[in-house]
């Protein structure tokens, strides 16, 4: 069954979509790795679309994107089919992220060293 990690910050703009994806790349060229994407912004899931019309992408990747009520399924589906599934969350702590966070084995929060992003965290 795969660990679930799932990248959580209330403040837009701390690098948590791009950690998310960059993490899926590096840790997918040695296994399969699932991201899921439940901010309402949708831009991993569109970066996994784009990604996914690219021939030369090597990594093993699965990308959805799920509104939150829907995370329970998808994440036991991707458990059973990843090593390791990624969880881009909502940039506010609400129903959805708390979810996300509740599901993960580990919660990942950047931040920039500012005094609203640690206020935020």
């Amino acid at each position: 069954m795969a660990r679930v990690i799932a990248v959580a910050q209330q403040k837009g703009g701390a690098g948590k979509t791009m950690l998310a994806a960059q993490l899926g790349v590096a840790l997918g060229m040695g296994g399969r790795v699932g991201l899921l994407d439940i901010d309402p912004q949708g831009t991993l899931g569109a970066w996994g679309r784009l990604r996914a019309a690219n021939p030369k992408a090597s990594a093993d990747l699965t990308v959805e994107s799920v509104s939150g009520w829907r995370l329970g399924n998808a994440l036991e589906t991707l458990r059973g089919s990843c090593d390791l599934v990624l969880i881009d969350t909502p940039p506010v702590l609400d129903s959805n992220a708390r979810r996300a966070i509740r599901g993960a084995d580990l919660v990942l929060i950047p931040l920039n060293p500012t005094p609203p992003d640690l206020w935020a965290a």
